[in-house]
């Protein structure tokens, strides 16, 4: 791969996940969008209130964009609707063998670059990072999806050499959602590797 182009890498210790983001995850059965985003203002609010007894130095405003607030959720192991990913293959191979067990694992990779260019093109009115009203809509269209690199490191973010992507659509399956914006040459930037149990 070299350094033509610019390669993000997930490790999941299941091949069968989709490449869904924790706040997903985390339900116990299928919910609805409206439940979905009430429950992660919710979490947005608590944290917001909460985060200055343990970081007084926080550089974050209340008026600070959702995607910087919720990276720095994630840190703290909150489910968010960001999807973690690494600049190191090592890393998320990792987090793809790390918990033996009789699954197999898997490691996806994705060339940021096509991928963003590709959902501009579907989505010409939105070339920068939606706003926050954008992210609260219960029927959002278009389904965007954006790669991201949180404005505020944290020490883990650095060791890990992380980045995200973020859905405008909540619920969305990060993978389904590249595929499409991809089309044709989804085969060529958006691959999953399994690593047998």
């Amino acid at each position: 791969m070299g350094n033509t182009y610019r390669w993000y890498f997930r490790g999941q210790a299941d091949a069968a996940w989709a490449l869904q983001p924790s706040i997903v995850r985390s339900f116990n059965k299928s919910v609805d969008r409206e439940f979905a985003i009430n429950l992660e203002h919710g979490a947005l609010y608590h944290f917001k209130k909460r985060i200055r007894l343990f970081m007084p130095n926080c550089i974050l405003s209340d008026n600070d964009h959702h995607t910087d607030w919720w990276a720095l959720m994630q840190h703290y192991s909150c489910p968010t609707r960001l999807l973690d990913w690494t600049l190191s293959p090592y890393v998320a191979l990792y987090f793809a063998v790390r918990d033996a067990s009789d699954k197999d694992g898997a490691v996806w990779l994705f060339e940021t670059e096509e991928v963003q260019d590709a959902m501009m093109q579907i989505n010409e009115d939105l070339k920068e990072l939606p706003n926050n009203e954008f992210y609260d809509t219960y029927n959002p269209h278009p389904h965007v999806l954006h790669v991201i690199v949180s404005r505020y490191e944290t020490d883990r973010s650095e060791a890990q050499q992380g980045g995200f992507t973020v859905c405008t659509d909540i619920l969305s399956d990060h993978g389904e959602i590249m595929e499409k914006a991809l089309g044709l040459l989804s085969s060529n930037y958006l691959h999953r590797v399994n690593y047998p149990s």
